[in-house]
């Protein structure tokens, strides 16, 4: 993942194992992404004016276990807009095709 957008490795493993629940999870997160937005201004107001961000997570949990939900709420707090989740790319399941 991209550094600015991801947890650290630490927290990652911390909150795996039960070290820290979720809520801890969260604010750690939280304050990980408000120093980034300090330190990486620049990135963040070039990410902020696109059109569309897609975050994708190794993970790939529909839930608040991952940190995809943490993140588009801290987006959302500039502005951005959550459109919801991208369809798979494809053929559409339970139709049949012609040979």
């Amino acid at each position: 993942g991209h550094f600015m957008l991801s947890p650290s490795k630490t927290m990652l493993v911390d909150f795996r194992l039960g070290r820290i629940n979720a809520k801890e999870f969260k604010k750690q997160y939280f304050d990980q992404l408000e120093g980034s937005f300090i330190q990486h201004q620049y990135t963040w107001d070039e990410m902020l004016e696109l059109e569309r961000i897609v975050l994708v997570c190794s993970c790939n949990a529909d839930d608040d276990s991952c940190h995809r939900h943490h993140l588009i709420t801290f987006l959302k707090q500039f502005g951005a807009k959550y459109g919801g989740k991208l369809k798979a790319a494809g053929k559409p399941r339970g139709r049949k095709t012609k040979k």
